[in-house]
């Protein structure tokens, strides 16, 4: 899949990289398998632990979502959350997504381009760590958590936001 996000990066920086935007406009074919294998991979994907946890914290906050949303106007990425705005993904992180940098996590490569990538593509990306999500205790804490991360861009209001940590 990290050919596809190759791929991506070209089609969203032709002007800067015209003859790798001119390689792929001979490989039609090749770009067509990329994407389906990227989109199937996605399917197939280990979900975080945490990924119910967190549905059940944005329910309970009154926000709307789809899980597992494919955006296909975003190069075929799945997501793990949609919000009902249309523009909002929550991205529920496990520890393959990072790396160990001594005491620090830090995001891997291919995280932080897929978050790239989303937000040139017009997304808001609402990360959920796995390191930070287990630190938190109870269902208040994890909507208090959540409206801090989604906050009144997500769809709720301050009278709602109130009512739902």
């Amino acid at each position: 899949w990290k050919v596809h996000q190759v791929n991506l990066h070209i089609l969203l920086h032709k002007t800067q990289l015209p003859q790798a935007n001119a390689l792929l406009a001979d490989m039609t074919i090749f770009e067509e398998q990329v994407r389906a294998f990227f989109v199937t991979e996605a399917l197939s994907t280990r979900q975080p632990p945490h990924r119910l946890a967190v549905a059940v914290a944005l329910e309970e906050m009154g926000l709307e979502f789809e899980l597992e949303a494919l955006l296909m106007d975003a190069g075929g990425y799945r997501v793990d959350m949609l919000l009902t705005d249309g523009r909002t993904v929550i991205s529920i992180e496990q520890a393959s997504d990072y790396v160990r940098d001594g005491e620090h996590w830090r995001p891997s490569g291919s995280l932080l381009l897929q978050q790239r990538q989303l937000r040139a593509f017009g997304y808001r990306v609402v990360s959920v760590p796995f390191y930070e999500w287990k630190g938190l205790q109870s269902a208040q804490q994890q909507r208090t958590y959540l409206w801090h991360r989604v906050g009144s861009e997500g769809g709720m209001g301050p009278a709602a936001a109130e009512e739902a940590i």
